[in-house]
């Protein structure tokens, strides 16, 4: 939303491990975004020289929170919330040499605080299938370039083993 969508849209991949009882859910989650490039060029000042880059690669690691409301049969659905660390990287690893290294820092990183719903579905006891849709509320800080200002709205299809 708001001037974060220079971003764009970038599909994830991530993992999810943690605890559960018939009530409550606790995950440590790990995203890895790929799509390697915004639709818009990101400026970004450093040492006062502005820079220019359609790169991206971001990261979220963080702890999510589910207290389940609803459970139907082979459904359960909940409310969830989340905090953790969103970050993204202006420069490919590949570059990042000591030629390089005045440009650095080269990640801009945000606290991301996340609410929204999540739903399973039981295909056996122990497999699950499921969607998590959430409001990420990002607080991108790039003094002098690029306006990052703005939150995200993510939604994740998961796979889960007990």
């Amino acid at each position: 939303t708001g001037n974060l969508q220079v971003l764009g849209v970038h599909p994830s991949m991530g993992f999810l491990i943690g605890w559960r009882n018939r009530l409550n859910e606790i995950d440590f989650s790990y995203d890895l975004r790929f799509k390697r490039t915004t639709p818009q060029p990101i400026d970004y000042l450093r040492q006062g020289d502005l820079y220019s880059t359609n790169y991206y690669s971001g990261n979220y690691i963080g702890v999510d929170y589910t207290r389940y409301l609803v459970h139907i049969m082979r459904t359960d659905m909940g409310l969830v919330t989340g905090i953790g660390y969103d970050c993204f990287s202006l420069l490919d690893n590949s570059e990042e040499t000591s030629y390089y290294s005045y440009l650095k820092p080269t990640i801009i990183g945000s606290l991301n605080w996340n609410v929204g719903v999540r739903y399973k579905y039981f295909v056996r006891r122990k497999l699950s299938l499921g969607c998590v849709a959430k409001y990420n509320m990002i607080h991108y800080v790039n003094t002098g370039g690029t306006n990052l200002t703005g939150n995200a709205f993510t939604l994740d299809f998961t796979i889960g083993l007990r």
